[in-house]
C-alpha cells in the first residue's frame, strides 16, 4: 500500500516538474508573438476637379452665339467637369428702310429673334481648357431687308465650335473660338463671351 502511494507521489512530482519546464518557454513564445499591425488608412487623395465644378450655374454674354446672332445672352449649367449644356437668345432690330412725303418721313425696322442651345466638352480637372462644341440655332425673321450671319430668311442649322475655354476660381468665365455651320452658306465666324458662374446648383 505505502508502495503504490509512493509511486503515485513520485508521478505526480514528475508531472509538476514536467508542466513547470513547458510553462516558461511556451510563456516566452507567447510573449514574442508579434501584436497584430493597425489597418492602413488609405491616403489617396481625391481626383482634381475644376473650377466648373465649383460654379456650375451660370450666365454670359457673347458675341456671335447662339448663332447666327450678333450678341446674345446664355444661360449654361456644368452637370459635368467634362460637360456644360447651355440655352441663348438673341435679337437684332434695325431700320430697313425711310420713306419720305411732302416732308412727313416713315421708318420700316426688320428684327432677327435667334434661340439656341448646344453642349461644350471639356478637358476635365482643366479649369483653362480647349473646348468643342456641338450646338443648334434658328433664327426667325420678322420683315425684310435684314441679313444675320448668312441667314436671309428665317431657318435652322446645326454648327460647331472649337476654341478655349477659361473658368476662374470665383465664378468668371470667358471663352474664344470659332463656329462654324453644317449648313453651307452659312459659312463660319469667330465667337467670344464672358460671364460669371455661381455654385448654388450643385
Amino acid at each position: 500500500m505505502r508502495t503504490s502511494q509512493f509511486y503515485v507521489s513520485r508521478t505526480l512530482y514528475v508531472t509538476v516538474l514536467a508542466l513547470t519546464a513547458l510553462s516558461s518557454p511556451l510563456s516566452r513564445a507567447i510573449e514574442e508573438v508579434p501584436a497584430p499591425a493597425a489597418p492602413e488608412v488609405s491616403t489617396t487623395a481625391a481626383p482634381d476637379v475644376s473650377n466648373r465644378m465649383k460654379n456650375r450655374l451660370g450666365a454670359y454674354l457673347a458675341f456671335r452665339e447662339p448663332a447666327p446672332t450678333i450678341i446674345g445672352l446664355n444661360l449654361a449649367y456644368n452637370p459635368f467637369d467634362f460637360l456644360r449644356v447651355s440655352a441663348g437668345y438673341g435679337k437684332l432690330t434695325v431700320t430697313s428702310s425711310i420713306s419720305c412725303y411732302n416732308n412727313n418721313c416713315t421708318t420700316t425696322e426688320a428684327s432677327a429673334t435667334t434661340l439656341g442651345f448646344g453642349a461644350r466638352a471639356f478637358v476635365p480637372g482643366w479649369s483653362f481648357s480647349p473646348s468643342v462644341g456641338l450646338h443648334y440655332g434658328h433664327v426667325s425673321y420678322d420683315g425684310e431687308g435684314l441679313e444675320v450671319g448668312g441667314f436671309t430668311e428665317s431657318g435652322g442649322h446645326i454648327y460647331t465650335t472649337l476654341g478655349v475655354d477659361w473658368q476662374a476660381k470665383g465664378g468668371f468665365n470667358g471663352s474664344l473660338g470659332y463656329q462654324r455651320s453644317l449648313k453651307g452658306d452659312v459659312g463660319g465666324a469667330v465667337y467670344l463671351s464672358a460671364g460669371w458662374f455661381f455654385g448654388f446648383a450643385g
